[in-house]
């Protein structure tokens, strides 16, 4: 679902914003292009973890830039 560009399964549906690896965490922001919805995902070795990223008012952040 979430693959990296260079990865052999890459999902049109989403794409990466931003990546940053510390230690052996990966840690990355990812777009729904359709719904403009953030996320945030971490992975390690130990396994994967995703969150929507939320505002101050508690509803999902948005971006609906191309």
């Amino acid at each position: 679902m979430f693959g990296r560009k260079n990865d052999a399964v890459v999902h049109d549906r989403f794409e990466e914003v931003s990546f940053n690896l510390i230690g052996n965490t990966a840690h990355s922001v990812m777009k729904d292009k359709e719904t403009g919805v953030l996320y945030y995902m971490a992975s390690s070795p130990n396994g994967i973890g995703l969150t929507p990223l939320l505002g101050i008012d508690k509803t999902p952040i948005v971006d609906l830039k191309d």
